[in-house]
């Protein structure tokens, strides 16, 4: 938190077009948070500080990764060795 700030709160925001919804929310002091359990595709998240009145504007955007396209043109072997 830089020198001179007290935040309440940091709220972590989905957004989704112009949707905001709020997924997490920790102390002010929190210098990190994790979110988990969220189904794989692009998703695209912002924090904001929070004083108990007044919101900040929106931090760096951070996104998820899409998923993965399936590989094409791929072939492989398989080698399977028979012992007696």
């Amino acid at each position: 938190m830089p020198a001179g700030q007290s935040w309440q709160a940091v709220r972590i925001y989905e957004i989704s077009g112009t949707i905001y919804t709020k997924v997490a929310e920790v102390a002010g002091n929190v210098t990190t948070a994790s979110l988990q359990n969220f189904t794989p595709g692009k998703h695209v998240y912002v924090a904001r500080s929070f004083d108990g009145t007044w919101e900040s504007a929106d931090s760096n955007q951070v996104s998820t990764p899409p998923i993965p396209a399936v590989p094409a043109n791929l072939k492989f072997t398989v080698k399977i060795t028979i012992t007696q």
